[in-house]
């Protein structure tokens, strides 16, 4: 049997590899990363458009976070894209160590690809869809997979939800996760719920011709206080079901109206590194004030503790245990 060359790159930290589709069956640069000689703790980033799948099988037998300790604790999962792009971010204890980009159409391809990411030693997780993909989204997602997603997790602490409810994706992850509260016998962390909610702004229009797109504007606020309010009282009456069934109060709720700014360029974090929780999240004071009033007394009634990002009683910046 003839070994495989080996490249030694013993003082690498960061390798990243763009897999793309061509006319061999399997790429050449796929070939590549086994004849690679690196540290274990070496930080990876594919980019892959193949459509093979099973990544895993491609890197180190003995790549930290993935098939050596420490094991991966946080995963950030970003859907995007007109062929619609799945992002998967690992980390451990903070530190970015795996990064894999593919892209796929179909339900079944999103399940394939999740299932090789569940593990016992994630307590993290945060799910991003785009608000602004097109119509391969929904039809990626028009699948138990996400919630099925969350199940698969038998220690998972922690939950943020960014983005937009795609056919209610994150209300059914969320259901998943509150699911996990009756089944956690270990009780040795605090479970916390954490959703983001964006408001869309567009740009004012020029003083002399505010007059005439006023009425548009007056609608487009009245639209965005609506679409708030729904998603806000979809998680109160999911919370409401869940005591209703006999299960136990959340631990801790928090939830954060972040302003997304149509057309600047300043939306959300998207791509290989989307917010690691909805504490990130630049909160509006002003939508807070304009909604916390009347949310946290019904949010109180239901949970041990709740967080409204940007309410002047909140914490700001980083996590609370």
């Amino acid at each position: 049997m003839r070994l495989r060359p080996t490249l030694q790159l013993p003082n690498l930290r960061r390798l990243k590899v763009t897999i793309w589709r061509g006319s061999s069956p399997r790429p050449d640069s796929a070939d590549a990363i086994p004849g690679i000689s690196f540290p274990p703790d070496v930080a990876i980033e594919i980019d892959r458009n193949d459509g093979l799948g099973n990544t895993h099988a491609l890197l180190p037998k003995d790549l930290i976070g993935l098939h050596a300790p420490p094991f991966f604790d946080a995963l950030r999962l970003f859907i995007s894209g007109s062929e619609s792009t799945v992002i998967m971010n690992c980390s451990v204890g903070g530190a970015d160590r795996l990064s894999v980009r593919e892209t796929m159409r179909l339900p079944t391809e999103l399940q394939g690809f999740l299932k090789e990411y569940i593990s016992a030693t994630v307590t993290e997780l945060a799910v991003h869809l785009d608000p602004d993909s097109p119509s391969p989204l929904p039809q990626l997602i028009d699948s138990d997979c996400l919630s099925s997603f969350v199940r698969g997790f038998p220690n998972l602490h922690r939950l943020d939800l960014f983005g937009k409810n795609v056919r209610d994706a994150r209300l059914r992850m969320a259901k998943a996760f509150l699911d996990h509260l009756a089944e956690d016998e270990s009780g040795t962390a605090t479970k916390c719920l954490a959703v983001a909610f964006e408001v869309e702004e567009r740009p004012l229009v020029a003083d002399e011709r505010r007059d005439r797109y006023m009425d548009e504007f007056r609608y487009t606020v009245d639209y965005q206080v609506a679409a708030i309010r729904e998603q806000l009282d979809a998680i109160e009456a999911l919370l409401k079901t869940h005591l209703d069934a006999g299960g136990p109060r959340l631990p801790r709720l928090e939830l954060c109206i972040t302003i997304v700014r149509m057309g600047s360029g300043s939306g959300p974090q998207t791509g290989g590194a989307p917010y690691r929780c909805v504490a990130d999240v630049p909160p509006s004071s002003h939508w807070a004030r304009k909604l916390s009033w009347f949310y946290l007394p019904r949010f109180e009634a239901l949970v041990d503790g709740v967080v409204f990002l940007g309410h002047p009683q909140a914490p700001t910046g980083g996590r609370e245990a």
